[in-house]
């Protein structure tokens, strides 16, 4: 009953499974095309969703905007590689760069779909005509599930858990999209 169940859901069998990104693999994509979550540090700024492009007002730092990423599988299924996004908001004349460094380890659950997670430490950088210049470090969690779309052409969805270590970043929680060619 489980095994049918099972193909019944397009789920690899544990055989199936075995077989990962290959050696050699290399993604480049864009993150954080949309994205939905909350702010765990401040409960006065609460829920936020943003789409690309991202305009915030001038009181909300967010570490959530588009990013391009490049992953480099240096074994079957193992992942190095990381982030860069660049924001202009136009409330506040507030600037964002990011530049985060990532592994990650991907798990084929069928033909069609993987499960991606990746996990990184990183600088993000703002500056704010309302605040001085400052840096982070930034923790970056996410949990993506990817999707062929048509071949070498994927589509990702999944939660992300991010949180900066500087006074008055950002801890955020939510769930975001991107797309990636694979070559």
């Amino acid at each position: 009953m489980g095994l049918g169940l099972a193909a019944a859901l397009g789920v690899a069998s544990p055989a199936e499974a075995a077989n990962t990104v290959r050696e050699g693999t290399m993604r480049l994509g864009v993150e954080r095309l949309a994205n939905i979550g909350g702010r765990l540090d401040d409960p006065n700024t609460g829920f936020f969703m943003t789409l690309l492009p991202t305009i915030a007002s001038a009181n909300i730092q967010t570490l959530q905007y588009p990013r391009v990423s490049f992953d480099y599988f240096i074994i079957d299924g193992l992942s190095i590689g990381g982030s860069a996004g660049f924001s202009i908001h136009t409330l506040g004349d507030i600037i964002g760069l990011s530049v985060l460094p990532r592994v990650g380890y991907a798990f084929e659950l069928s033909r069609t779909f993987e499960f991606w997670p990746r996990a990184g430490f990183g600088v993000h950088f703002v500056d704010s005509d309302a605040t001085d210049s400052n840096a982070s470090g930034v923790l970056t969690l996410d949990g993506m599930f990817v999707m062929e779309i048509v071949p070498h052409a994927l589509f990702e969805f999944g939660p992300f858990f991010e949180a900066a270590f500087a006074n008055q970043w950002p801890i955020e929680l939510g769930g975001t999209v991107g797309l990636a060619v694979e070559f």
